[in-house]
Parts: C-alpha cells; structure tokens; sequence
C-alpha cells in the first residue's frame, strides 16, 4: 500500500518517522522526506514539492494522504481536490501526540476508516469514527459492495437505502439464485426476499453478472453487480503508474476496466509502487503469488525463456490472472478450468513497452455479509 503524508513542525516530523517504523509494510511517500520503500528511512536530502503539487497527485491517483496536524489544516488544504466520495482519496488526520486518528474523507469506498482503525490499534491511540452506519453498528451497502467485490450500478441510491437502515427500517435484498451465501450472520437489518427475480419493494438487487443491470435502473434500488475479470500484470521494474494506466487503458476496453476484481502479479512484485498505485487508484485488491504457485496452475499459458530465467515461471500474466480467478472458487469450476482454459483466460498474454497484461474471469464466491 502507498500512502501520502505530511506534517508542518518538527514534531509532526518525529510522528512520520514513528509511522514509518510501526508501519514498514506501507510504502510511505512524505512532503518531508521523498519516497520511503521496502520498509527503509526516506531520503532526507529529497527537495520536496510545493504542498499543492504533493496533494494534487495524491488525489490524482486516489492514494490515502495523512494529514500530522490540525484537523482544520487538513480540511482547507484538501478542499479544492474534493470530488466525489466514491472516488476521492482518503483522508485522516492525527494530532502531533498521535493521540486521536479521524478520518475526514472516504471513509467507506476509500478505506479511511478502515486505516484509522488500523493506526489507532498499532499507535495505541483513539480513532475518532463519525460515519453514521459504522457509529450506529448498522448494515453499510456499500461496505458490502467493496468487500464483495461488486459493482454499484447506481450510486446515487445509496443514500436512500442508508437512511432507511439508519431511521431502524428493514431493507430487503434479493440475491440471485446462483449466487450462495451463509443463511448465518445475515445482518438484522436486512431481510433476504427469494425468488427467480427481485419483488418490487426490494432495496437492495445483487445480480450474477453486468448483462442485465439496465433493467433495474431504479432511483431507491441499490443494484450490484460482481466484478468478475482478474487482471495478471507482468512489468519491468519502476514502470510508473501512469505508464500501467496508459498501457491497460490501450489494451483492454473500457467494459473490462471497469470491472475489474483485482490485478495480480509474481512476489517479487509485490513492493512495484506503480503496481499498488495502479489497484489503489481503482480500489482494487493487489495480489501476489511465488512462482511455484504460479507454475502450478495447469494449461496451456504463452511460454517465455526470458521471463523463466527472471523470475521462475515462464508467464506472469496469464497464469497469476488464472490464480486469481481460482481463489476461493468451488472445485467444480477450479476443475473446468482446468479442462478448458481458454473459458477462463478472456485475454491472452498482450505486451508492450516492458509490461504484459492478460485477463481471466472469476465466479463469484460465496458473498461476505
């Protein structure tokens, strides 16, 4: 993960550098000091950019920025880049004691809450969490989109199924027939409607796929869809963000972009900042996988020397996006899969300018409530 963050005193410098011992998994890229990787100090002799520039490439690439400060700093200072709650980066703010972490922006979509949560618990301090849903410990609909994978078809009903759950009002869901779920843990505000199609009163429709999503396009009806493609990235190192973004943008079309569940890739290119910065900016997850995990899914894969004697298995691409559509599936389609790749594999291997992209298409498995 990348995560941007600037602080105004000296103190809030010493906070930064606690941040980046607590945290070395995180790749830490401060105002302060430059870019820090793979767990390291930042360079201190970095000439950092002007605080407008710093922000505006972070909101640019939807990362996280932490804000060391006055929850007032970070407020007019991420003003002018506030867009879309869907979309914006998040943003937390912490005191220079990092005695209370608040998350300002995105708090959902963007994961801020989730980030807070996870500094105040390693910072021993108090995350300060003022999302209606997650105070009242009620069903948050697009918290289960993110967690399931979904797609929201429309967005704007969101806010109408929220305040039904927050004035103790049930909402309805109808799942598809195809889709399973655990009939344990099913929140108590949602009640789950059967049917071969949703009834009319419902709130929330969860569809098997994108193909039908035009015919319920209604104002009050929550309508999600999984994002099924498994995007296996292979790339020689330092390719930038907006290289990745340009090259998957030339080679896939747009329907295939935006559903995409996840990007996947080898373990040695777990710490490629253009990788994370590429799933963050979709809110995406980043897979990695060894190459002896790689080598051993089955099939018929574009074959490489060179990429054998680089990283161990001789496709990156096609064969992590196969791992990915793996995970967590039944072994009835794990073994169809295997019979007939090409039903898997929706891209074959496509290469340009040192980087390779190939696509696969998932299930979905068994939704998360």
């Amino acid at each position: 993960m990348v995560v941007y963050i600037c602080s105004f005193t000296e103190r809030g410098a010493l906070c930064e550098e606690r941040l980046f011992r607590c945290f070395p998994e995180i790749t830490w890229v401060s105002k302060r000091y430059g870019v820090a990787t793979d767990g390291c100090p930042p360079l201190k002799n970095q000439i950092p950019p002007p605080i407008n520039d710093f922000l505006a490439e972070a909101f640019r690439k939807r990362l996280p920025v932490v804000f060391i400060g006055s929850t007032g700093i970070a407020v007019r200072l991420s003003a002018d880049y506030v867009k879309d709650k869907f979309f914006d980066s998040p943003v937390i703010v912490m005191d220079t004691k990092q005695q209370f972490v608040i998350p300002l922006l995105s708090g959902h979509i963007g994961g801020a809450n989730e980030l807070a949560c996870m500094f105040s618990d390693r910072l021993n301090a108090i995350p300060v969490i003022t999302t209606a849903s997650d105070v009242e410990k009620k069903f948050a609909v697009d918290l289960f989109a993110k967690r399931n994978g979904f797609s929201i078809l429309n967005r704007d009903a969101v806010k109408y199924v929220t305040a039904k759950i927050l004035c103790d009002q049930t909402v309805r869901i109808w799942i598809h027939p195809e889709i399973s779920f655990p009939a344990d843990g099913i929140p108590s505000d949602v009640v789950v409607v059967s049917g071969e199609t949703p009834p009319d009163d419902t709130d929330i429709v969860v569809l098997k796929d994108d193909e039908v999503c035009g015919e319920y396009d209604n104002l009050h009806t929550v309508v999600l869809f999984p994002k099924l493609y498994c995007i296996g990235i292979g790339c020689k190192r330092g390719k930038t963000f907006d290289e990745l973004q340009l090259f998957l943008s030339k080679s896939l079309p747009e329907s295939i972009i935006e559903n995409m569940y996840a990007i996947a890739s080898i373990d040695i290119k777990k710490s490629e900042i253009g990788l994370m910065e590429l799933a963050q900016y979709h809110h995406i997850p980043f897979l990695t996988y060894t190459a002896d995990d790689l080598a051993a899914i089955p099939g018929n894969f574009s074959e490489s020397q060179f990429v054998l004697e680089k990283t161990g298995v001789s496709n990156v691409c096609e064969r992590s996006s196969v791992k990915c559509a793996f995970e967590n599936q039944a072994e009835t389609f794990m073994e169809e899969a295997r019979t007939d790749i090409d039903g898997v594999l929706v891209y074959r291997k496509i290469a340009g300018d040192g980087m390779t992209v190939a696509v696969a298409k998932r299930k979905l498995k068994k939704l998360i409530w």
